[in-house]
């Protein structure tokens, strides 16, 4: 839960990406279509974020497959989890999975992630809290992954370092985008801040 202050700032922040994501024809997904992604781009959303999404999941299966550092199941914590396909198709794996995220939003944020759990019977943990300040103890994940939420961060170096203090020794922090933005969105998307 939440303190009042930091409560109405989420809220007004889920509103705001809920405003975003609808100017972008995104719409709220059923849990089998959640389920689907990324090999499977829902109709009228932007191709180029999910095969660039696609991608960056596949290749970090291949690596924490690859992993032998890592015990299995791994006990990964996805860093604005949003709607939660990522720690879905973790959870499905048999991994013990926190999706953390600011926004309780119904269509794209842990409303969504919150039926998907329920119509799949996933073993997922849903947790409101901010990346830059995570509510959990130091040193007990193995993964923490920063799935297209990164740049939602005030502070992107602090976010990291209270991050990275989850870890396990040997675990691995994980940082995936879709950097595809063009110059009719860019200015929309900076939020005032340089982008670098």
């Amino acid at each position: 839960m939440l303190p009042p202050d930091k409560s109405a700032a989420a809220g007004a922040f889920a509103a705001e990406y809920r405003e975003r994501r609808e100017n972008q024809a995104w719409r709220a997904l059923s849990a089998d279509e959640i389920t689907a992604l990324p090999e499977k781009i829902p109709s009228n959303w932007d191709r180029r974020y999910w095969q660039v999404r696609r991608q960056s999941y596949r290749k970090m299966v291949d690596l924490i497959g690859n992993d032998r550092q890592l015990k299995k199941p791994y006990r990964v914590v996805d860093m604005g989890a949003g709607f939660g396909w990522l720690a879905a198709r973790l959870a499905t794996g048999g991994h013990e999975v926190v999706a953390l995220d600011l926004n309780l939003d119904d269509a794209f944020g842990l409303g969504a992630a919150q039926r998907l759990r329920q119509s799949a019977g996933l073993d997922l943990t849903l947790v409101q809290g901010a990346i830059e300040d995570p509510p959990f103890q130091q040193q007990q994940v193995d993964l923490l992954i920063y799935n297209a939420s990164l740049h939602y961060a005030s502070d992107i170096e602090c976010c990291l370092s209270s991050g990275a203090v989850l870890l396990r020794q040997g675990g691995a922090l994980i940082v995936m985008d879709s950097p595809v933005v063009d110059k009719a969105t860019a200015p929309e998307w900076e939020g005032g801040r340089k982008l670098e």
